[in-house]
């Protein structure tokens, strides 16, 4: 049974925690067929199908938590300095490390015999994650903060920008959000899923912060290469950077 995500009160992580939510039910749109009937009735193919669906939502959803990751622990960085403060830090990040890293263990052992059985197992990890984050971690982040809530933060990466743009929307940045509209997001929801696996794993990378260069030492690829990447990943979303 997953757990109902109780409202922060604040309306960005809010918006945030919908989105997410909203792509974790799609983990239970994965078979048309929710008569009962396992896997082993579909041919091999209908199983292979079902197996790229669950790897492409399971990308997607490590892409978006690590934008989310990203927003609230700018948030923690207004926190006072005080031990207090601090342990609330190292928790929370900790929390998300480890629920990242939870559910990348159960995207790189999907079960091939009975993908269905992997997309409802991760329906149920993340809705029941949202839920028991928001009261453990984000409301206590939120009263700590106060008044210190900036109404808009600055973001020094482009792509955590345009990350912002298409799918964390109405996050407060310096960029003006223009993609509102029910159909545009699903344009831009195609252009995510056309992004090769290491590109989806250089925007995961840069949503957390790291600069071009900490990323190629983190992959063991050149600068050059990562650069790239990145130019590659602004053309298939269909963004200027000029």
């Amino acid at each position: 049974m997953t757990q109902k995500i109780k409202p922060t009160g604040n309306a960005e992580i809010d918006r945030q925690h919908a989105i997410l939510d909203e792509l974790a039910t799609h983990f239970r749109s994965v078979c048309p067929d929710r008569s009962g009937e396992r896997c082993a009735l579909c041919t091999p193919q209908e199983r292979h199908q079902c197996l790229e669906a669950v790897e492409a939502l399971a990308e997607r959803m490590l892409l978006l938590l690590a934008g989310h990751a990203n927003y609230e622990e700018r948030l923690m960085g207004l926190l006072p300095d005080n031990p207090h403060c601090l342990a609330h830090v190292h928790k929370h990040k900790e929390a998300h490390s480890d629920f990242v890293r939870h559910l990348r263990t159960l995207a790189d052992h999907i079960d091939e015999d009975d993908p269905r059985s992997t997309s409802d197992r991760m329906h149920q990890l993340i809705s029941h994650w949202l839920g028991e984050h928001a009261t453990q971690f984000d409301e206590p982040l939120l009263a700590e903060l106060g008044d210190r809530l900036p109404n808009e933060t600055e973001y020094d990466e482009e792509l955590v920008s345009i990350l912002d743009q298409y799918v964390f929307h109405g996050r407060p940045t310096r960029l003006s959000s223009h993609l509102h509209d029910t159909v545009t997001r699903q344009q831009v929801e195609e252009r995510l899923a056309c992004l090769t696996p290491r590109q989806r794993e250089i925007c995961a990378l840069v949503a957390q912060g790291l600069t071009n260069k900490a990323i190629s030492d983190r992959l063991g690829i050149t600068l050059n290469t990562t650069k790239t990447h990145r130019a590659e990943i602004y053309r298939k979303l269909g963004v200027s950077t000029s």
